[in-house]
């Protein structure tokens, strides 16, 4: 008897608790951490194994214990007690993929779906590592008075997260002092006295993977640096509006002879400058309209370590600015401009007319004006930019044969236009068959008979039927 009134309240207390759950608890999980920003996105480095963590919840205590996480789509694998997704890229898997995971209440029928999973969206991938410093990425020069230390704080771009390596890969001359990287990707000089009065050059080398990247430092430990000469300025030259017009511009260290850590500012006059990774450098300028007939007197100057050119010491050459002629038509012999095009009927329905302008703007075409109306379509094809070619296509109806229209194509190089006119004519009849008379034919013998085919249209072959008047033979 006492055996059986224990089952019965355990069962009743079983069935206490189930109700509760049903009646007061959401009956899913919901996900209160999923990986990603604000739009879902994950990106990761393809080098290494990815660990993302996903994280459900619900109210009610038993039930959070007993959520389990499921991979619903996309590659990996999914811990499912601890919602740890992981994943290693192997040689042609897709770089970028989806991944979805949903949570439930144990074994239960208890399961998020649809919206209620945890979404993100995986981008993989490695970057080659970039060096900056003070975040420019060319050479850079810093003084230092021996015996001293400076310490020159790096910056490495690695987006991918991949984690890199930084190395002194080389420093010229040797130095007597210490030269490191520190934790903190600070490049450290401790100079000694036989350091002073010299220019060192540190070859900085940042891996990830297999790919690396090198930048130099200067160091220079003179007490009284040289002022820059300049080797190469440019000549004084016309050029014309909205086209972009670059010219080099080198200033060398007279004691050294190289130009490791030159710096350039425009003194007076228009454009800028602009440094590669090597440390080359280029004096830039795009014109405008506005500019068209002016003339500039543009004054550069080089700095080195602080030391900068002046005066006569300075790089100094004239920009003329000239206008620009409008797109000519009459720059490609082929452009219909002017003609009359024949077209001729064959079983296609779609024609087309090619034309070019010979310039060193990009050129924009237009269809100006055309008439009588086409019962089919016309259309220009898309422009190939760095021809400025393209095509004027005809989507010719039955009925447009037989017709001659008129068509001007306009072009533009965003300042100045230009007009092509042209006529276009339909012919319906693209082959004529001639059969010539034969004269004092006798009765029963054979006759050649000469035909001859008068075609507009390269055709292949052609089959010939001929037809007689039966009343004219007995």
């Amino acid at each position: 008897m006492y055996k059986k009134i224990f089952l019965i309240l355990a069962v009743i207390g079983l069935s206490a608790s189930l109700a509760f759950a049903g009646e007061d608890c959401p009956p899913v999980p919901y996900f209160v951490d999923c990986p990603g920003d604000d739009n879902g996105r994950v990106e990761a480095c393809l080098l290494d194994t990815i660990f993302l963590q996903v994280k459900a919840v619900h109210p009610n205590a038993d039930s959070a214990r007993c959520i389990r996480y499921h991979l619903e789509t996309g590659p990996g694998e999914i811990d499912a007690k601890t919602g740890v997704w992981s994943y290693f890229y192997e040689e042609g898997d897709d770089r970028k993929f989806e991944v979805e995971i949903s949570a439930s209440i144990g074994a239960s029928g208890h399961r998020t779906e649809g919206d209620e999973n945890c979404r993100f969206t995986v981008s993989m991938g490695v970057t080659t590592p970039r060096i900056s410093i003070n975040r420019l990425t060319y050479p850079q020069v810093f003084r230092l008075e021996a015996p001293g230390e400076i310490s020159v704080p790096l910056e490495i771009f690695d987006s991918y997260n991949c984690g890199y390596t930084l190395e002194i890969d080389s420093v010229t001359p040797e130095p007597e002092g210490v030269t490191l990287i520190d934790p903190k990707d600070n490049l450290v000089f401790r100079a000694m006295a036989g350091d002073a009065e010299k220019k060192f050059v540190f070859f900085l080398k940042a891996t990830i993977g297999e790919r690396s990247t090198t930048t130099q430092v200067v160091i220079d430990t003179r007490t009284d640096i040289p002022t820059p000469v300049f080797t190469v300025c440019p000549e004084s030259r016309s050029i014309t509006y909205v086209k972009l017009v670059t010219l080099p511009i080198v200033a060398a260290d007279p004691e050294y002879g190289d130009s490791l850590g030159m710096e350039y500012e425009v003194v007076s006059g228009p454009g800028g400058i602009s440094h590669s990774t090597s440390g080359a450098c280029r004096w830039g300028f795009r014109p405008s309209i506005e500019d068209t007939g002016k003339t500039y007197e543009v004054e550069l100057a080089a700095i080195y370590g602080g030391v900068a050119t002046t005066g006569e010491q300075n790089c100094r050459f004239t920009i003329t600015v000239a206008g620009y002629s409008p797109p000519d038509f009459g720059s490609y012999e082929n452009n219909p401009c002017g003609k009359v095009v024949d077209i001729y009927k064959t079983a296609r329905s779609r024609y087309s007319i090619e034309y070019k302008i010979i310039d060193d703007l990009q050129i924009d075409y237009f269809l100006a004006d055309y008439s009588p109306e086409l019962s089919g379509k016309i259309y220009l094809q898309s422009v190939v930019y760095t021809e400025n070619s393209g095509k004027i296509l005809l989507s010719i109806e039955e009925d447009d044969w037989g017709k001659t229209y008129d068509i001007t194509l306009g072009a533009t190089n965003c300042v100045d236009t230009s007009y092509c006119s042209f006529s276009v004519n339909l012919v319906e009849t693209a082959v004529n068959v001639t059969i010539k008379t034969k004269y004092d034919q006798l009765q029963g013998q054979y006759a050649d008979v000469d035909v001859k085919l008068d075609s507009k249209i390269d055709i292949g072959g052609f089959d010939l039927l001929i037809a007689y008047d039966a009343v004219a033979l007995s």
